[in-house]
């Protein structure tokens, strides 16, 4: 049965003639390079201007080892789904976060999702002239929970906005 079978190819090996590779990416922020964008998702649309750029968006994480918060240089600063812009796929902006903390003025932070939730894997879509980004939530508040005090029930979110970059306003429960 097996006689029509034959051995794979072996999988080319890189060389040294082909240099060192280094990532392209050249995301810079006021608290230095970008190091840190997990579960990214990208779109492709067109600014206010009309022209087409790329963008970005992270899960919740600080950007760098530098980004500290004010006043305690022990804690990390986590960005709530950071926002990247790009015109070539290489060279990227920092452009805000989704969400801002609950104790920022004007903050958007989802009421529903406790202050200390990761908001992980963002994916975005255009539909009907606005845009929407899911994200997943790994805590609830215990308002929203059916099990108050569980401390890991998981819910998935959305916001929604007139453009890539928002403003962003979330749907006022989890999905």
């Amino acid at each position: 049965a097996l006689s029509g079978v034959t051995a794979a190819a072996p999988a080319p090996t890189a060389s040294a003639s082909h240099g060192t590779y280094t990532n392209p990416l050249d995301i810079s922020s006021e608290v230095g390079p970008v190091e840190n964008c997990a579960d990214p998702t990208v779109t492709r649309a067109r600014n206010a201007a009309g022209k087409w750029r790329w963008y970005l968006y992270c899960t919740k994480d600080p950007r760098n080892d530098q980004d500290r918060q004010p006043g305690n240089p022990d804690a990390y600063e986590f960005q709530l789904i950071p926002m990247y812009s790009s015109k070539d796929l290489v060279n990227w902006t920092y452009r805000g976060n989704v969400f801002e903390p609950e104790s920022a003025p004007g903050d958007n932070y989802p009421d529903w999702a406790h202050p200390d939730a990761g908001l992980f894997a963002p994916e975005i879509v255009s539909m009907n002239g606005r845009w929407y980004l899911y994200y997943s939530v790994t805590n609830v508040s215990d308002a929203t929970s059916g099990e108050p005090g569980c401390g890991s029930d998981n819910a998935i979110g959305v916001a929604t906005g007139p453009s890539p970059l928002g403003p962003w306003t979330d749907s006022g429960d989890p999905v």
